[in-house]
C-alpha cells in the first residue's frame, strides 16, 4: 500500500479536480456518478486513507483533543440552494485547495435558521471557518471559545476572531481611481442594495472622489433604501433601476457622468440592456464598470464588461491558512486581526478612454 497519499495525487490519478475529490471523501452528492467512481477507483488503487495514525497523533487541538484532519466551513443564514452561486463555490474551491495542499478536510454545513454546527457538536473538526450574511450569531462565539475560528469574507469591527475578507473598499477605489486615469471626471455609482459589501465598494469611490474635489451627491443612485432587506435572498427578483437611472440621465450633459461604476454584475448586466433600450451608446457614450469578473458573464456582455475581480479563491486559502496555523499553533494566537486580500481590475470593452 502506498503511504502518505495525497487527496492531490488522488485527484490526479482519478483526472478531476481537488474539490471533487474532497467533495466525494465528505459524501457530497453534488458529484456525477461518473467521477465519483473515478475518485473511489483511484482511492482503492492508490490506497489513500483519510485520518492516518500519523494525522491523529500528529498533535493536540487546543481544547486537548485529538486532532481529526477536518475543518468545519459554517454559511450561516444561506438556504440550501446557496451551494450553487458564485460566492460559495469559490470560496469553498479555495478552502478545498488549500486543505488539499495540507492534507486536511473540509465539511460544508449551509445553516438557515439553526442555533448550531453539525460538525462542531459531533467533534468531527479541528477548527471553524465562518461565512454570515447578518451578524455573527452568538453560538458562533461560544464555539470560538473551544476551538479555532475564522471569519470568511467578513469585515465586522470588534469581533474577537480573525476575519480574512476582500478588500472592497481598496476595490472601489481602484475602480475609480482607474476611470480618472481614462481622462473621467464625471463618475457615478449606482447600487443594487444597502448590503455592507457594497456600501464598502462605494466608500471607496467616494473617498477617492471627496480626495480629489469631485463629489456630487447627484452621481450616486440607490434603488433600495436601507430597510429593504431582498439582499438577503438572492431568489428575490432584482429592484427595478429605471427611476435611479433616469434621475442620472436626467442631469445636464455638462453634469451627467461620463462613466458608471454599478455594484455587482448582475446588476451592471440590467444596465448596460436598459441603457440599450434608451438608445444610450457603451462606451461611446457612457462608460461602465461593475465588480466581482463573473467571467462568462462579462465576456458574453456586448460590449464586453468592465469588472473588478474579487479574490473569493484566495481569501478562501488564506482564511484556510491562517485556521491552520491556529490549529497547529494556539499559543502563537494574537490579538483578532482583519486581514484584506486585494483583488484586480480586468478592463473590456465597455470603458472608453476620453
Amino acid at each position: 500500500m502506498t503511504q502518505n497519499v495525497t487527496i492531490k495525487q488522488v485527484a490526479d490519478y482519478a483526472g478531476v479536480s481537488i474539490g471533487t475529490v474532497s467533495r466525494v471523501i465528505n459524501s457530497n452528492n453534488t458529484v456525477g456518478r461518473d467521477h465519483a467512481q473515478r475518485v473511489q477507483e483511484a482511492i482503492k488503487a492508490l490506497g489513500y486513507r483519510r485520518n492516518s495514525a500519523a494525522q491523529i497523533l500528529g498533535g493536540r487541538n487546543r481544547v486537548g483533543g485529538a486532532r481529526t484532519g477536518n475543518i468545519g466551513v459554517l454559511f450561516h443564514g444561506c438556504k440550501p440552494q446557496w451551494r450553487r452561486y458564485t460566492m460559495v463555490s469559490a470560496y469553498c474551491d479555495g478552502i478545498e485547495h488549500e486543505c488539499a495542499g495540507q492534507n486536511y478536510h473540509a465539511i460544508v454545513e449551509m445553516d438557515y435558521g439553526l442555533d448550531y454546527v453539525r460538525c462542531v457538536e459531533d467533534g468531527k473538526v479541528d477548527g471553524l471557518l465562518v461565512k454570515s450574511l447578518g451578524p455573527l450569531p452568538d453560538f458562533v462565539l461560544e464555539i470560538a471559545k473551544r476551538i479555532p475560528v475564522i471569519g470568511l469574507g467578513m469585515s465586522m469591527p470588534d469581533l474577537p476572531i480573525h476575519q480574512v475578507t476582500p478588500d472592497n473598499r481598496v476595490a472601489g477605489w481602484s475602480v475609480t481611481q482607474s476611470l480618472w486615469e481614462k481622462g473621467h471626471r464625471r463618475i457615478g455609482f449606482l447600487v443594487a442594495n444597502h448590503h455592507p459589501m457594497f456600501i464598502t465598494r462605494w466608500q471607496g469611490y467616494d473617498e477617492f472622489l471627496r480626495t480629489h474635489g469631485r463629489v456630487n451627491e447627484q452621481w450616486v443612485q440607490w434603488f433600495t433604501d436601507p430597510s429593504d432587506q431582498r439582499h438577503m435572498d438572492l431568489s428575490k427578483a432584482p429592484v427595478d433601476m429605471s427611476p435611479s437611472l433616469l434621475k442620472m440621465l436626467a442631469l445636464p450633459e455638462d453634469q451627467r457622468p461620463t462613466a458608471i461604476i454599478v455594484s455587482d454584475d448582475h446588476t451592471a448586466v440590467a444596465l448596460l440592456n436598459k441603457l440599450i433600450s434608451l438608445d444610450v451608446k457603451v462606451p461611446d457614450q457612457v462608460s461602465i464598470v461593475s465588480f466581482d469578473n463573473v467571467v462568462d458573464i462579462c465576456r458574453s456582455c456586448r460590449p464586453t464588461l468592465s469588472s473588478y475581480e474579487i479574490p473569493l479563491h484566495q481569501v478562501g486559502r488564506e482564511a484556510t491558512r491562517l485556521l491552520l496555523e491556529l490549529i497547529r499553533n494556539p499559543q502563537e494566537s494574537s490579538m483578532p486581526l482583519t486581514h484584506n486580500v486585494p483583488g484586480k481590475l480586468f478592463l473590456r470593452e465597455s470603458v472608453l478612454e476620453i
